[in-house]
């Protein structure tokens, strides 16, 4: 039997070897190609006073972030959930640049609940700021600086073959009409209406890389983009109370439909 010293929290595990060194490669990689394009590395702290820690974030965030009070003080402590607010404020408070300010970071941040199930609520993040600028082109920069580190790091497991779906090797099919290497699901006797004639397995991975060639191409990692300034002008007209609102927005970021339609009453 398993001492219950030993347990550690839900969605809280070691990182042991060969994974932690893994690990530690990519954020020396990401921080790297940093650098290498200007912007200056900070190390933020991993508590802080709460008011300071959640200057720049919103409702999500303070719902994320672990307190406690401090014996010190007797003032309200917070375990950083996010780095982009510390940053935030590192450039508002401490730095005093006159002009444009590019600064980055990578650690490990803390969640009180996970964001999705299987997650882990002590996530690594690593990102990169553009402050003082309200010009177009550092958005793009930023965003051009976000496909580099994805082909740096994603984009080297998609070309080994690591992400794969093994249809050869199993009798599991794809849905017919989903797209993405996701959509490995169930057996041809959970989906029927997809080629109902044909029930083995090498037959149906023949007649789909014939329908589907595009499916057995090396996938690419996927960036997809938002603008809250084009949320705001769509959702101001619901006008929506503040609980509805933040309905909303949580479905819109986990892309449920059938939320979003629940919601605005589509």
């Amino acid at each position: 039997m398993k001492s219950n010293f030993w347990r550690l929290p839900d969605g809280v595990d070691d990182l042991l070897p060969p994974r932690a060194w893994e690990l530690e490669l990519v954020r020396r990689k990401v921080l790297d190609i940093f650098h290498a394009r200007g912007f200056d590395y900070i190390e933020p702290p991993l508590i802080e006073y709460l008011d300071g820690l959640l200057v720049a974030g919103g409702r999500d965030l303070d719902l994320q972030t672990l307190k406690a009070v401090d014996q010190r003080s007797g003032r309200l402590l917070g375990v950083r959930a996010d780095l982009s607010s510390q940053a935030a404020r590192i450039d508002a408070s401490r730095l005093g640049t006159q002009g444009v300010a590019r600064l980055c970071y990578a650690g490990p941040v803390v969640h009180a609940n996970p964001q999705n199930l299987m997650d882990s609520r002590v996530p690594i993040k690593a990102g990169a700021e553009i402050f003082g600028s309200a010009e177009l082109k550092a958005d793009a920069e930023v965003i051009a600086l976000m496909a580099e580190v994805l082909r740096a790091t994603v984009g080297e497991n998609w070309e080994t073959g690591k992400h794969r779906c093994p249809i050869a090797n199993c009798t599991k099919v794809f849905q017919k009409g989903r797209s993405g290497w996701d959509a490995h699901v169930g057996s041809w006797k959970n989906h029927p209406e997809w080629h109902p004639e044909v029930k083995y397995p090498e037959e149906r991975k023949r007649c789909f890389k014939a329908e589907y060639p595009e499916w057995f191409k090396d996938p690419a990692p996927l960036v997809v983009l938002g603008n809250m300034g084009i949320y705001r002008a769509l959702t101001r007209p619901l006008e929506l109370d503040e609980g509805s609102e933040h309905s909303l927005f949580a479905a819109v970021q986990s892309k449920s439909e059938s939320d979003i339609r629940a919601l605005v009453g589509a």
